[in-house]
């Protein structure tokens, strides 16, 4: 063997055209792969996002649907949702931490606070007086009509709060 010649094979076709436009197009075709990828990772990245955008609702509404649930549960059922959905509704616009607090708390800063009419103090106490009373102890259930008149009114002061009307 010659040492100044590369041996017999395919060293002999390296200077070849044919060579270099293959290396080219497989280089070309790596970049291209990877710009596809790269593409695909961000599109996935931003439909991810919007689902997670399209699932956030407004927490006014997510309350107003909890109560057209519980429509069909019996009336003890009903008032401990109405109670909580209440609080969660006086939480979202006082900021205050009413789901944590028992009614005569609840009570005691909604009268201390100002914010809110006497009417709706007064009402609100009947109603927690009462579903604290169906909750908390084997009293009879309240007719249905009762429920229903309640499902209404803390429906109008959730609306009206949605707004910013005052109560």
């Amino acid at each position: 063997m010659n040492p100044s010649q590369p041996p017999h094979g395919i060293f002999e076709h390296i200077d070849s055209p044919t060579l270099n436009w293959t290396l080219g197009l497989l280089i070309l075709a790596g970049v291209l792969l990877l710009v596809f990828a790269i593409f695909v990772f961000i599109q996935s990245r931003l439909a991810k996002q919007k689902a997670e955008k399209l699932l956030r609702k407004d927490p006014w509404e997510e309350l107003l649907l909890q109560l057209g649930v519980q429509k069909n549960a019996g009336s003890r059922q009903q008032l401990l949702i109405l109670s909580q959905v209440l609080r969660k509704a006086l939480e979202l616009k006082t900021k205050q931490p009413f789901t944590a607090w028992t009614s005569t708390e609840l009570l005691q800063n909604l009268a201390e606070k100002d914010v809110f009419s006497s009417d709706f103090q007064m009402e609100c106490a009947e109603f927690l007086k009462l579903a604290d009373l169906v909750i908390f102890t084997e009293q009879e259930h309240p007719d249905g009509d009762l429920v229903r008149h309640y499902q209404q009114l803390v429906e109008q002061w959730i609306e009206r709060m949605k707004v910013g009307q005052s109560l």
